[in-house]
């Protein structure tokens, strides 16, 4: 990571490096590398005397990052896991054993089957902006906007068979907005209210949002 400290705010170059494993500890051992990069940073604009305004901002791409993928701008997390495979689904014969349900014929461990095991690295990416405005010395307001971004290959990991299976929850991309109003009467004490914004579409293209109100009332100690 390369950071720029000035008196204006901050930039950041981030980067990583990460090793994903598909092991049976029988037949398949397969290492795939996993990267990624990006950039963040803060502005303090002081226009208009507003010396306590500040703008942050924050960019990443990669393959394979798995929770490294998780855009805090968002509040969707990313998948756990950096690869997409058809390991346990029919198109390897359902080898070990399948998603979700029986595998037919019980998934019997053998060589052939495993050849027929395949796995590539998950394509992510994300951002989010946000703006900070002190309306007086202990009264504020955030707003801020995010997105993340997956691509998971369904011919590949393989079509759902009902709602609780695992594979309907991915997530294909998400995105958030936020804008509240905090006063702090001391500095030890925050309260206001919040209102969130979510759409969330999955990896089979479902799609949903939500509004959420909150009020909140926060002692620091």
């Amino acid at each position: 990571m390369l950071n720029w400290e000035q008196p204006w705010g901050h930039f950041q170059l981030h980067g990583v490096v990460r090793d994903e494993g598909l092991q049976d500890g029988l037949f398949i051992s397969k290492d795939y590398i996993g990267y990624g990069g990006g950039f963040s940073g803060n502005v303090k604009p002081a226009w208009f005397g507003w010396s306590k305004d500040n703008f942050g901002f924050e960019a990443w791409s990669g393959d394979g990052l798995g929770h490294w993928g998780s855009d805090p701008g968002t509040g969707f997390p990313g998948t756990s896991m950096g690869l997409a495979t058809n390991f346990g689904g029919p198109t390897a014969g359902c080898y070990g054993a399948a998603v979700s349900g029986v595998c037919p014929g019980g998934g019997v461990n053998t060589s052939t089957n495993a050849a027929l095991v395949r796995a590539t690295l998950i394509t992510s990416w994300g951002g989010q902006v946000n703006y900070q405005h002190w309306w007086t010395g202990n009264l504020r307001s955030t707003m801020s906007a995010g997105i993340l971004h997956e691509d998971i290959p369904t011919n590949l990991i393989g079509t759902p068979t009902a709602s609780t299976d695992v594979r309907a929850g991915f997530n294909k991309e998400g995105l958030t907005a936020h804008l509240n109003l905090i006063w702090s009467p001391v500095p030890f004490i925050n309260t206001g209210i919040e209102y969130v914004y979510g759409h969330r579409v999955t990896t089979f293209n479902a799609k949903g949002d939500e509004n959420i109100l909150d009020v909140s009332f926060q002692v620091k100690f």
